[in-house]
């Protein structure tokens, strides 16, 4: 009987600020943000044809602390035919971070000539609450037995638990859009409904006062509507000998293993309503062309007139995990030659991916679409009525820097492979291996591919 007890601790520290020789005023613009975070905008000129891009990042002030903690304790035991093994593994996590974006603002020019006559095409400034301290836990718990049931057969069997709890912040500053709780704005500009919803947006329920608004419900402060709690992950393999000769050996198993999400999703809220707000001029003057955002001691907030954008997360997201199975024989052909045929596959689900959940749906004469705040009847499909035929009014829908995405664990993949190796020992140590692998892999929203692989 052996006892083993891992203790361990992880740190990452990031810092990133700019320092630039000309402001704002340097050159005769104003933006609202200019006190806060000063230096220049990011400039674009005729970007689509490899044109000039000069002034400030997207992302250029972050700073960053990352700490992680882990205990981990394994018994094993060995008796007679049976090796045990039982433990757990405890792990603990930080993600401390203020990251601001594009909150000097973006200018795109189509072509140097508009550049020269201070004539952009459009511009993007942001402004919120940058800042957040995520925490996460895992518990997982463990059993395996290692049983040789005979001298031609031995058995592997175990069973794992995987409690990996979504993140939250310590002071409640999580938030995201249901689609379930929507409801429009009642408000429409040159006839096109404006943002954002009055309904959809929930928030943690640990807000602070600071950062609790009443007109927002609060839901649990992890926002998802479960922790998924039911994560077990069987493991079975065997190894078999059939012949007396022992020249023959026949392996398989089987397995679950689940995938902690990173923070990537909960960090990714923090560039959308109410706690950030992106702001789009189209055309606009050159002296003063960005948008009005309030400052950040004013957030959050929801500001009328404003289409809801971002990256959100689906309040259902649950673990992803893989099954792993394979399937293989290995015979002795002779002495020195050893052929191995075997069949390996995958399949994962619950796999993050982003969905554009506003996309405009298609109308026709046959299936008109009604648009629930102008009243409107549309029966064709053009870019013009493209927002008025989206299901959520006040909603991006594009998939763009400005445009609306939701993370969902609702992809799926399969791998499928027939494996063949074949090993000739040498003199002198030297031996020769050839393996070729047919495989069909196939992940959901990314096509199927067929691959054949040779290694000589």
């Amino acid at each position: 009987m052996t006892n083993e007890a891992r203790l361990g601790y992880n740190f990452i520290r990031f810092n990133a600020v700019t320092r630039q020789p000309l402001k704002d005023s340097d050159v005769g613009l104003t933006r609202s943000t200019a006190g806060a975070f000063p230096g220049l905008p990011l400039i674009q000129i005729n970007l689509n044809a490899g044109g000039i891009v000069f002034g400030s990042g997207p992302i250029q002030d972050v700073q960053a602390t990352l700490p992680s903690t882990t205990f981990a304790d394994t018994l094993s035991i060995t008796r007679g035919r049976h090796s045990l093994r039982t433990g757990t593994e405890l792990r603990y996590y930080e993600d401390n971070f203020n990251a601001s974006v594009l909150t000097r603002g973006l200018l795109d020019f189509a072509s140097f000539s508009a550049f020269l006559v201070g004539a952009p095409t459009s511009s993007l400034i942001a402004n919120g609450i940058t800042n957040r301290s995520l925490r996460a836990n895992d518990y997982d718990f463990f059993v395996q037995d290692d049983w040789k049931f005979s001298g031609k057969l031995t058995l592997n069997l175990g069973l794992r638990y995987e409690l990996d709890l979504p993140p939250y912040d310590t002071r409640g500053r999580l938030s995201t859009f249901d689609p379930a709780l929507y409801k429009p704005r009642l408000l429409v500009l040159a006839g096109v409904p404006q943002g954002p919803p009055v309904g959809g947006f929930v928030q943690a329920g640990n807000a602070i006062p600071q950062y609790d608004l009443s007109e927002v419900p609060n839901v649990s402060k992890r926002v998802l509507r479960s922790i998924d709690p039911n994560n077990f992950a069987p493991r079975f393999g065997f190894d078999y000998s059939p012949l007396a000769s022992g020249r023959m050996v026949v392996r398989g198993g089987y397995g679950i293993f689940y995938l902690r999400e990173s923070f990537t999703s909960s960090s990714n809220s923090l560039f959308s309503p109410p706690f950030y707000l992106l702001g789009v001029r189209v055309a606009p003057p050159i002296g003063n062309p960005f948008f009005l955002v309030p400052s950040q001691n004013q957030f959050p907030t929801l500001v009328p007139g404003v289409s809801l954008f971002g990256l959100t997360f689906d309040r259902n997201m649950r673990t992803p995990y893989v099954q792993q199975y394979n399937l293989s024989a290995q015979t002795e052909i002779s002495k020195d030659m050893v052929l191995e045929v075997a069949y390996v596959g995958t399949r994962g689900l619950n796999l993050l991916r982003q969905v554009a959940i506003n996309q405009s749906r298609l109308a026709s004469i046959q299936h008109p679409i009604v648009n629930e705040v102008t009243g409107a009847i549309i029966t064709t499909n053009t870019p013009g009525n493209a927002q008025l035929r989206a299901p959520f009014q006040g909603v991006a829908t594009s998939n763009g820097a400005n445009g609306f995405l939701q993370d969902q664990t609702t992809a799926q993949s399969s791998y499928n492979s027939l494996q063949l190796s074949f090993t000739r020992r040498l003199s002198r140590g030297l031996q020769v291996q050839a393996s070729y692998t047919f495989a069909i892999d196939n992940a959901s929203g990314q096509g199927r591919r067929l691959r054949n692989q040779r290694a000589d």
